[in-house]
């Protein structure tokens, strides 16, 4: 049944690596998902195990669709051993000095931009064309199909004048392999004199992305929002998301509630 599983994804229009990595997961722990699942968190991070079990159930109601029993309802989560590291983060300053460096592109200091204060993941800022950018009475708005994006739904994110304009005037932003555009984000941070790696950790695209949800959560947008926002499916994610590149900001938040406690 797993091969036809990954049949209907594939007709689903998944990528190549997410059949692939489904296809090995679940060879590899739907025989006896409970103690596989058990034995990856002896090992792995909180994020691992999550993704496995996600996996699991997803093949499980694809099951149920299909009139067979779903034996992965009740799966018991196992805590993981490990903690995730901290991805390097940016701060407001740092962002701002990126996309407004005259030694940038045009066309990244629009996309690097609009990963920073939308979200967008960078295979989603690579699909953008002007033809999405919809002017609807003194609002623009950015158009996306269901079909380029993570989630499978088509959405609409309210922009501003200047970020509407931008990638009217500059689309398409990524003119490269998304996967090669780390070169040139590598290239654009020295240039807007920003240090390439933070605490050990090396800064990427997708941290721009990191940095909108942080941001929300730094500005105290309640949790549901942040969730539309970052236009994630479940809640759960946008929490495990904002806590993993947050935990060191959360230390230093305890001990500045210590020495206000004790003063």
């Amino acid at each position: 049944m797993i091969a036809a599983y990954i049949s209907h994804l594939e007709e689903r229009g998944r990528s190549p690596r997410y059949l692939t990595v489904t296809q090995r997961a679940l060879e590899r722990l739907a025989a006896d998902p409970q103690a596989a699942l058990d034995e990856l968190a002896e090992r792995a991070t909180e994020s691992s195990v999550d993704d496995a079990m996600r996996r699991l159930r997803s093949y499980g109601r694809w099951l149920e669709g299909e009139g067979e029993p779903n034996p992965y309802a009740d799966l018991r989560r196992p805590r993981a051993a490990r903690q995730a590291v901290d991805r390097a983060v940016f701060t407001a300053a740092e962002v701002r000095r990126l996309t407004r460096c005259a030694d940038i592109p045009p066309e990244r200091r629009v996309l690097w931009g609009l990963m920073a204060w939308t979200g967008l993941r960078p295979k989603e800022a690579a699909a953008v064309t002007p033809g999405m950018v919809v002017r609807v009475g003194d609002r623009w708005e950015l158009r996306l199909p269901a079909d380029e994006q993570k989630a499978r739904r088509a959405d609409i994110i309210e922009l501003d004048e200047e970020e509407a304009r931008g990638i009217r005037r500059h689309a398409p932003l990524v003119r490269c392999a998304v996967g090669h555009l780390d070169r040139y984000f590598k290239a654009d941070l020295k240039a807007a004199g920003i240090s390439r790696t933070q605490g050990g950790a090396t800064r990427r695209p997708y941290d721009l992305r990191s940095f909108f949800v942080s941001e929300l959560f730094r500005q105290g947008v309640d949790p549901r929002t942040v969730q539309h926002l970052a236009r994630h499916r479940q809640l759960e994610t946008t929490l495990a998301h904002y806590t993993r590149f947050r935990s060191g900001e959360a230390g230093s938040l305890r001990q500045q509630i210590k020495r206000k406690a004790m003063a």
